[in-house]
């Protein structure tokens, strides 16, 4: 492992509390978790934090979004916000996902922070995280 990959993985350190030895979740359609990584440029970080807070983070939770957390990393040069969702199972998820993409308010909101500060957001990650039958169980407040 890289110096940098060490730097960002100590950085990235996602806090839960662990209540028990054993997850009562599986991975056979039980409780899943989603990682976004978003590469975000340093010259406009600031209109993309507000954006997220102030909007999608709010029309997020009109459909469902549980967000765990959010971070700010970096891997090198690049500088990314990290955040982490909890979904009941992945239809749920891909349901959530559709009617957010599909929000009008959020379509117009994207569409003139982008046209002020231009693009926000460059690469995304996005990764579906299911639980090993030995996981210890995460459990958040709403």
């Amino acid at each position: 492992m890289t110096e940098e990959q060490e730097t960002a993985t100590q950085q990235l350190t996602v806090p839960c509390i662990v209540r028990e030895k054993r997850s009562p979740i599986t991975s056979d359609g039980g409780m899943i978790h989603q990682l976004r990584i978003y590469e975000i440029f340093d010259q406009n970080k600031q209109a993309f934090h507000d954006r997220f807070r102030d909007h999608a983070w709010r029309i997020m939770r009109s459909y469902g979004f549980n967000i765990l957390g959010t971070w700010e990393t970096r891997l090198g040069d690049r500088t990314e916000f990290v955040y982490l969702l909890a979904w009941p199972d992945e239809k749920t998820m891909r349901h959530g996902w559709e009617q957010f993409k599909a929000n009008e308010e959020w379509k117009e909101i994207k569409k003139t922070t982008n046209a002020r500060h231009g693009d926000l957001v460059g690469e995304i990650q996005d990764r579906t995280l299911t639980p090993t039958n030995y996981s210890p169980a995460i459990h958040a407040a709403r």
